[in-house]
């Protein structure tokens, strides 16, 4: 156990899910759609102002 554990002031619980872990069924089309917004936005992609980043 790394020291950062040990020296915790507190104890986590242990977490009960009574259901199995699983992915989204349409966690690719929302990534693509997140992808596509997301240059549509100017967040990914080259500056539209021409400017470096």
């Amino acid at each position: 156990m790394s020291k950062a554990r040990q020296q915790q002031p507190f104890q986590l619980p242990e977490f009960y899910v009574p259901w199995p872990a699983r992915l989204n069924p349409n966690l690719e089309s929302a990534r693509v759609h997140t992808k596509a917004w997301s240059y549509q936005m100017g967040i990914l992609g080259p500056p539209r102002d021409g400017t470096e980043r």
